[in-house]
């Protein structure tokens, strides 16, 4: 093969080799283009997963309003805004993803937490009244059902919600203290004693439950048991 043969089959090739980058980063710079929505959501899943929930979420927002199909994304994107403590926008999200999974007991949890954190206490526990009348309440349901039904003031409901939960956790000291707290409230002294006495055989150092035994006995007239359970607590 000649000189001029051999020069000419290497501009040819350079020439190949020009076109083929021309068109890759042709090709890059129309995804770059067009393909914004999916460069935005990429990012803000990297965003989340290094948990930088604020920048995970501005990006999740970008990615929206840029056409992404944000369906397998939503959790994600509801979580980050909760994270960066976009309330009403985190809601709006959980409350559209409940439709589609009606039945999420962490999904339900966290609207309700969101309604009560925005002060919105009447209509999580509606929502939690709703789940109980489709009996789909799961036992932390309906600890913080009680919760939300004792601070509007319906203790007999609140106590029939706790006593509920500790059908399946009979041996859970901090929902027997719960439980004996709302008993007191509601002017039950005396039948705040077994729960808190109970939650005493499974935590006896105890000191603050001790005390407020000795408390419920003593505003039941028995006194001599409330001394013993005021000494009880002052050797904790």
């Amino acid at each position: 093969m000649s000189a001029s043969q051999q020069a000419a089959k290497r501009r040819q090739r350079n020439q190949v080799v020009v076109a083929v980058t021309l068109l890759v980063a042709g090709t890059i710079g129309l995804f770059h283009i067009f393909r914004q929505d999916l460069i935005a959501l990429k990012r803000a899943e990297v965003a989340y997963d290094a948990g930088a929930y604020a920048e995970a979420a501005d990006l999740y927002t970008q990615a929206a309003e840029r056409g992404a199909n944000l369906t397998n994304a939503t959790w994600r994107h509801a979580h980050a805004l909760l994270e960066a403590r976009r309330y009403e926008e985190s809601l709006a999200l959980y409350q559209a993803l409940q439709k589609r999974v009606p039945d999420d007991a962490t999904v339900r949890a966290a609207i309700t937490g969101l309604l009560q954190s925005l002060g919105r206490s009447a209509e999580a526990l509606a929502a939690y009244e709703e789940e109980a009348r489709r009996g789909s309440l799961t036992p932390d349901d309906l600890v913080r059902m009680a919760g939300l039904l004792a601070q509007t003031g319906r203790f007999d409901e609140a106590v029939t919600a706790y006593r509920q939960a500790l059908s399946t956790r009979p041996n859970d000291a901090a929902l027997l203290r719960q439980l004996a707290d709302v008993l007191s409230w509601s002017g039950r002294h005396a039948d705040a004693i077994a729960p808190l006495q109970s939650a005493l055989a499974l935590e006896p150092n105890d000191r603050a439950s001790q005390i407020k035994l000795a408390r419920y006995l003593s505003w039941s007239g028995r006194l001599e048991e409330s001394v013993t359970a005021y000494r009880n607590a002052l050797r904790l």
